[in-house]
């Protein structure tokens, strides 16, 4: 086996945690830009969420729920007090070179939504492709600052 080019490095942990952050703050936003969009909020598999139910409508619509977020009122995005919004976060861990998104003390709501055929994430389709998209430069970009540059060639067996 002979070898042109000299060795190159890899950095370890690849990303660093204040890039892991960013990428985890950016997705987050990223989903709650998709998913609790006012006027077009999407479910994980892209489409948009379906109506309540004429009673449930009603009582959203009135603005008069504990906690209730007015904004919200004649909207079809999952979001009533804002809890759901509110608990979504990201945590890091650098030595495995990965964020993690998802929900803490109102994880519970994500299973009682999806079994209302409102999916905020599913093992399908855990986030939605339009969020993917908006973080996706920003992945890109941290990528291009860590990734090894040039070039070296390995070549293996005997030339006949």
């Amino acid at each position: 086996m002979a070898k042109k080019g000299k060795d190159f490095k890899m950095n370890t942990p690849f990303f660093s945690i204040q890039d892991l952050n960013q990428m985890g703050v950016e997705l987050v936003d990223a989903i709650r830009h998709v998913t609790f969009n006012v006027s077009n909020p999407k479910q994980s598999n892209n489409s948009p969420f379906p109506p309540y139910s004429a009673g449930y409508k009603r009582y959203k619509a009135k603005g008069g729920g504990f906690k209730q977020d007015s904004t919200y009122a004649n909207s079809t995005a999952p979001v009533f007090s804002g809890d759901l919004w509110k608990d979504l976060i990201h945590s890091t861990n650098p030595k495995k070179n990965t964020f993690s998104v998802g929900w803490n003390t109102e994880a519970y709501k994500i299973d009682e939504l999806a079994k209302k055929g409102r999916v905020i994430t599913s093992s399908d389709h855990p986030v939605n492709p339009k969020a993917i998209a908006r973080v996706m430069p920003r992945i890109a970009k941290t990528l291009n600052k860590v990734l090894v540059t040039g070039t070296q060639h390995i070549t293996m067996g005997k030339k006949k």
